[in-house]
């Protein structure tokens, strides 16, 4: 059994050298490490061409800047291993023995995807903060279809690429792929996957140290970013509520889908720009969604809802995600 880590870069040369020397410090050494330089403009890609001179597990790969959904699609493509693990560059692992025991429960389960935990690493404190979801109900859980629906109950159903290892096969016979160029791929790769897949595992431990930078997001939203996730929002709901085999997947998953909608709305607040208004009635339209929602955001949001109206909801959203961000 093989794993293929797949790293997207693009001008982290600050940050590279603690990501990849945290993964080839691991005492599991059945790996290939693939590179995606995305056209960065400082020595990253030199690093990585470093990295692959000095150790033979390692590929360096440079493309024309196309983004991070495309950097990880080209790394999926060269991937040999049996398992794909994904890793944002500015990211770490937080022990040396980490993919041995990922390893272990593949060997142990063979499941298609294998979840595991991450911590909050603030880069100016250096200082960490735990999230406080378990996987302890998954773990318990009958079946592949009922630890979804306890990662959803226990508000543990995170969409980001980097926190779980996913069996290379159910990725490309399904053509589970990031869409390339737009807001929100994690998100849709994720919807897309737990439909396609029929086995989990859990390791109940972090392995990822998520590293918070000042700076790296913004509060300014832009049109463009409303539109994409409109859109995938849409296609994910629409493909999820067309399944007539598993209503207990299918509840699951548009619980985890109303969570989504209720970063739309956030995300509808946030844009300035007039145009926005075009998106309101699609917007209001997948309101249906907050009927599924098993999870505290989307419960308080269909509450709101139900009692203030679409408008006065929207409303009340943008002033408590001003106080919010104070």
């Amino acid at each position: 059994m093989k794993i293929s880590v797949i790293i997207p870069i693009y001008n982290v040369g600050k940050y590279l050298c603690e990501c990849v020397d945290s993964i080839l410090s691991q005492t599991f050494t059945d790996f290939e490490l693939i590179l995606v330089d995305d056209g960065s403009t400082d020595q990253s890609g030199d690093l990585c061409d470093e990295y692959a001179a000095r150790d033979k597990r390692v590929v360096a790969v440079h493309q024309k800047n196309a983004g991070q959904a495309a950097a990880r699609n080209e790394g999926a493509k060269l991937a040999k291993g049996d398992y794909i693990v994904y890793m944002d560059s500015d990211d770490y692992l937080l022990g040396d023995d980490l993919y041995r025991k990922l390893a272990k429960v593949i060997d142990e389960t063979g499941a298609d995807i294998v979840f595991f935990k991450h911590k909050k690493f603030f880069d100016e404190t250096k200082e960490f903060s735990s999230y406080s979801y378990s996987y302890k109900n998954a773990i318990a859980a009958d079946g592949y279809t009922s630890s979804v629906a306890a990662l959803v109950r226990d508000d543990a159903f995170f969409g980001m690429a980097w926190n779980k290892a996913v069996k290379r096969s159910v990725m490309v016979d399904n053509k589970i792929f990031f869409p390339e160029g737009k807001v929100g791929e994690d998100m849709d790769w994720m919807l897309r996957l737990c439909l396609k897949a029929t086995s989990a595992a859990f390791i109940d431990e972090p392995f990822i140290a998520y590293r918070q930078r000042a700076g790296s997001t913004t509060a300014t939203v832009k049109i463009k970013n409303l539109k994409d996730f409109v859109e995938i929002i849409k296609a994910r709901a629409d493909e999820i509520n067309a399944v007539e085999d598993n209503d207990m997947l299918k509840c699951a998953l548009l619980s985890a889908t109303a969570k989504y909608y209720c970063n739309l709305l956030i995300t509808y607040n946030r844009v300035a720009d007039k145009q926005k208004k075009e998106y309101k009635k699609t917007i209001k339209e997948l309101a249906w969604l907050l009927d599924y929602g098993v999870s505290r955001r989307p419960i308080i949001v269909r509450r709101a809802y139900k009692t203030l109206g679409f408008n006065l909801m929207l409303t009340m959203l943008s002033a408590l995600d001003k106080i919010k961000r104070q």
